[in-house]
């Protein structure tokens, strides 16, 4: 009995050692499997969604990325959801859209320090922050696929934008932006004009346009066709209900020669139209008396030295502080110069002098002008230089050197306070010191 309880007592103690070591080496396993780095946690997508890596930009190679450079970030791309049913190929994922360019005005129509409205692809822009950023803008009554043709502002509540629909057929359509000044918000006015001749709604009309001093009431519309053998047609509109309603004047086809440039009508039947004529034997400046009924040339004097050539002139502007001063423009063509002088009247235009005041290496009008203060601005060929010129101080031009090439401009305008603007290589350029320091908006 004593042998056998030894036995016992001993197989007892080596079970117990056995299942000690088993304890032990689990005890270390689990040391050993803590102390390895905790794997990051994957972030848990939508099941309607795909991972696609933002590539680094290719205008540094991977080569020449900073050591620091982050790893790129994934972005999560929405694509359609994809079937569990396994039998079925998952569906391929959308390809991220690009982003939408953002709008610019191939032309603007007009802009203060703020405001600002122009155009680009047939649709009429608008900006409040000084041409930072634009959105497009349809009068009410107009449709997404009309199509805007010019417009005619003095600022964005002052002018009229035409429009051509697009309908089987079509019309031509005067609107305006109005705001009274009161808690009523701005409303657009519209009204066709009341068309007779196919030319006169088609793609290929031409409409020129400017607010007189009498704006709104009467404001005329001159319309153009594309010129068809040297021929083109010409009709004359006119309103006397501030946009309400418009009637046909005449056709004046036959009364222009030439290809119109402009046209002012500062009193309420007394206008003028100019043009481009390649002939020595007229001085394209064509005046009416009784609402543009009947048209004839007025005869200005010419300078000797220009005689042999031919001339092109550019709409009369008047001087909204006194409508008998006005100023228009003649560019002058002899052999291969170009020559512009500005014409200056005292009497309402019944009598027109050349200025001494006269510049050849400049870009041509509509870069070359003068506004309704009779200032004027133009840039140098080389676009090195920028002019400007005041009548009532009695001098010549004055040359400023701005901080930038403003060479081939497409549009340029200076104000007498220093704010302008211009057009440059498809970008917009801003001065608030008078042209001597350009940037973007």
């Amino acid at each position: 009995m004593i042998i056998q309880y030894r036995m016992f007592t001993m197989i007892s103690l080596i079970g117990c050692m056995l299942l000690a070591g088993c304890d032990s080496n689990e005890t270390k396993v689990a040391m050993q499997s803590s102390a390895q780095p905790t794997p990051q946690t994957v972030p848990t997508l939508p099941p309607s969604s795909t991972v696609v890596a933002s590539a680094a930009p290719t205008s540094l190679p991977d080569s020449v990325l900073p050591a620091s450079q982050p790893t790129p970030a994934a972005t999560v791309v929405p694509s359609p959801s994809v079937s569990a049913n396994p039998t079925k190929p998952p569906t391929a994922s959308p390809k991220p859209q690009p982003i939408p360019v953002r709008l610019f005005p191939a032309s603007i129509l007009t802009m203060d320090r703020q405001e600002g409205l122009g155009m680009q692809d047939g649709k009429l822009l608008y900006t409040k922050n000084t041409g930072k950023t634009w959105e497009v803008k349809i009068p009410d009554g107009m449709q997404i696929k009309d199509r805007l043709l010019t417009g005619d502002f003095l600022s964005p509540f002052l002018g009229f934008a035409y429009y051509l629909t697009d309908a089987k057929q079509p019309k031509l359509v005067a609107t305006q932006w109005l705001q009274d000044g009161s808690s009523l918000p701005a409303h657009w006015k519209s009204a066709a004009l009341p068309t007779e001749e196919a030319w006169e709604t088609s793609t290929n009309v031409s409409v020129y346009s400017n607010l007189s001093l009498t704006y709104p009431d009467p404001s005329y519309a001159l319309l153009t066709s594309s010129p068809a053998a040297g021929l083109m047609g010409k009709s004359l509109y006119r309103t006397d209900d501030q946009g309400t309603s418009w009637q046909r004047v005449s056709d004046i086809s036959s009364a222009i020669n030439g290809y119109p440039t402009g046209i002012a009508f500062p009193h309420s039947n007394d206008g003028w139209i100019t043009a481009t004529y390649h002939g020595p034997d007229k001085f394209p400046l064509f005046r009416t008396q009784d609402g543009g009924k009947t048209w004839a040339v007025q005869h200005v004097e010419i300078p000797d030295e220009f005689k042999n050539g031919y001339a092109n002139t550019f709409s009369p502007v008047f001087d909204q502080e006194g409508d008998q001063h006005g100023l228009f423009i003649a560019q002058f063509a002899l052999g291969d110069s170009r020559t512009y002088v500005p014409y200056e009247t005292h009497d309402g235009g019944n009598t027109w002098l050349p200025l001494k005041y006269r510049l050849t290496d400049v870009q041509e009008s509509p870069i070359y002008q003068f506004d309704n203060m009779i200032e004027g601005r133009a840039i140098s060929t080389d676009g090195k230089s920028i002019y400007t010129m005041r009548t009532y101080n009695k001098e010549d031009w004055q040359q400023i050197v701005p901080n930038i090439i403003l060479k081939d401009a497409k549009q340029f305008f200076l104000n007498m306070d220093g704010f302008g603007w211009v057009v440059l290589n498809g970008h917009l350029m801003i001065t608030m010191d008078g042209g001597r320091t350009w940037s973007a908006p």
